[in-house]
């Protein structure tokens, strides 16, 4: 008999184990590590708390799914989303439908959508489209290598297919291969500089400053999470886990947009994460030489190559011109369940939505 439960302290180092049983020991460490900051510290907690549920057999915990709040202006008006996140089973309880029942505990929730965001596994699909989820493809992967063989891995697209090349000759001729389209993309690439318009400086704090931006570009974005002030301050500089890059385009004095970016690793390879990028859509040029710095800063970091998801169809236009490769493979679709299908039947326009790392809990993992 599975029963399906809100989840109590005790419970917590059952998690975890559930955690590394998954993922392993080192990203139990740092599940642990941010599990007070994003499920306890978010701001949006002061308006509703997160809801964390565990899935247990015989009394014994067995499964586990976590939300948290997130103020999000859907449709043009903001209210308050639950964003699910880290569905675990154990091993030994799979094929048992637990975790469809994780989920329908998410979806009693008073939530205008529910939302998974970039489910990658199949299991995960497939749990979704039985209880009517929708997919949405909401943008592709921009990724730029920043050496020839960070683009051979890429090309060859897994583990296991690298993996296989470099025990074997034909390595050296898919290495040689990109190293030769490599120097090709350097030559021809675009590559958008500073324009006298904008000065890029740094930002070490979050002030006032986000919090007119966030009001100057709401109106150009239906679905968006509200990037205020205690937003950036809670996501980006007190996040335990990464050192993130804050970099401002201004005019004058006034902060037309931002982006941000830190540094993660996939498939053995440094990867430079473009987490966010957010300006009003008539000021999206500021997004050429705002990761013009980001990509030579990494570059001389000695980052294999830089890794952007999503963003606003006319924002991404402006950082697919440098970052120009979209690997097929990495590009996932999200769910969307509405709760109802009149007014929120415009939440599954792709064109309406802006969706970078910094919503998904891919960039905590």
């Amino acid at each position: 008999m599975v029963v399906v439960r809100a989840m109590v302290n005790t419970d917590k180092r059952r998690v975890f184990e559930l955690y590394e049983e998954a993922f392993g020991e080192y990203p139990r460490k740092r599940f642990e590590n941010r599990w007070s900051w994003q499920f306890e510290r978010n701001p949006a907690n002061e308006l509703q708390r997160s809801h964390i549920w565990v899935a247990e057999i015989d009394g014994v915990v067995v499964g586990h799914l976590a939300s948290f709040p997130c103020r999000f202006q859907l449709c043009g008006e903001v209210t308050l989303l639950h964003h699910d996140c880290d569905l675990l089973v154990a091993q030994s309880a799979r094929r048992q439908g637990i975790a469809q029942k994780l989920v329908e505990a998410y979806d009693q929730l008073d939530n205008p959508i529910s939302n998974a965001i970039a489910n990658y596994t199949s299991a995960n699909r497939r749990i979704r489209e039985r209880l009517g989820y929708r997919a949405v493809h909401l943008a592709p992967h921009c990724t730029l290598a920043l050496s020839a063989d960070s683009l051979t891995r890429l090309a060859l697209r897994s583990r296991r297919s690298w993996r296989r090349f470099e025990r074997a000759p034909w390595w050296l001729i898919a290495r040689g291969l990109g190293e030769f389209a490599y120097r090709g993309r350097r030559l021809l690439s675009r590559r958008d500089h500073t324009e006298p318009r904008y000065s890029i400086a740094p930002i070490t704090a979050a002030t006032s400053i986000f919090d007119e931006l966030w009001q100057r570009a709401r109106p150009d974005y239906a679905n968006v999470a509200v990037r205020d002030k205690s937003f950036v301050d809670w996501r980006y500089f007190k996040d335990p886990e990464y050192e993130h890059t804050v970099l401002g385009a201004f005019e004058g004095d006034r902060l037309v947009g931002y982006l941000v970016y830190c540094e993660a690793s996939e498939y053995q390879l440094r990867t430079g994460r473009i987490l966010d990028a957010f300006c009003a859509l008539g000021d999206r040029e500021c997004l050429g030489p705002l990761l013009s710095v980001a990509t030579a800063d990494l570059r001389n970091r000695g980052v294999d190559l830089v890794r952007c998801l999503g963003l606003h169809p006319e924002l991404r236009a402006v950082v697919q011109r440098q970052l120009t490769h979209s690997p097929a493979r990495l590009n996932r679709p999200s769910w969307l369940l509405a709760a109802s299908a009149g007014r929120n039947e415009a939440c599954y326009e792709p064109q309406g939505w802006h969706v970078s790392y910094a919503d998904s809990d891919l960039a905590f993992s």
